[in-house]
């Protein structure tokens, strides 16, 4: 049985400030690690558009490009979505204390710079409803 963090897909993996080809512009949902790389992989299954994804070590999220101009009407509890903005919300800035560290899964075969919007917005919301039904899963990890 594989642990919530595992997976079953083919990803490549990348380390680099953001994914090569660069990627266009597009807004990020931040999630906690083990729902959104699981959300991710959901959308990836069903054959639905997915981008890369890039997994922040320290800070156990994941932030998620997706289609430009969803932000204003994301609403999915304990996640973000924000224009553009790479950066952990948990990083302080200026600090040279708490910085991330990530590495991109990028699907192998996929050339896709963004995830489908509206499939992750579904995937993470029932995500969530399971995991707040599952005690002693750590809500948001």
């Amino acid at each position: 049985m594989l642990s919530p963090t595992q997976t079953e897909l083919s990803w490549r993996i990348q380390f680099a400030a953001r994914p090569l080809p660069p990627l266009g512009a597009v807004d990020v949902v931040q999630a906690g690690l083990r729902v959104g790389l699981r959300a991710v992989e959901e959308v990836r299954e069903q054959g639905l558009r997915t981008g890369p994804v890039l997994c922040c070590l320290v800070h156990s999220l994941v932030h998620i490009p997706v289609e430009a101009d969803t932000a204003y009407r994301w609403h999915v509890p304990q996640t973000l979505c924000r224009a553009g903005a790479w950066e952990c919300s948990t990083d302080k800035q200026g600090s040279r204390y708490s910085r991330c560290v990530g590495a991109w899964l990028l699907p192998v075969g996929d050339q896709y710079m963004s995830t489908d919007s509206d499939a992750l917005f579904h995937r993470l919301s029932l995500t969530r409803s399971v995991g707040a039904r599952n005690w002693g899963v750590r809500y948001g990890s």
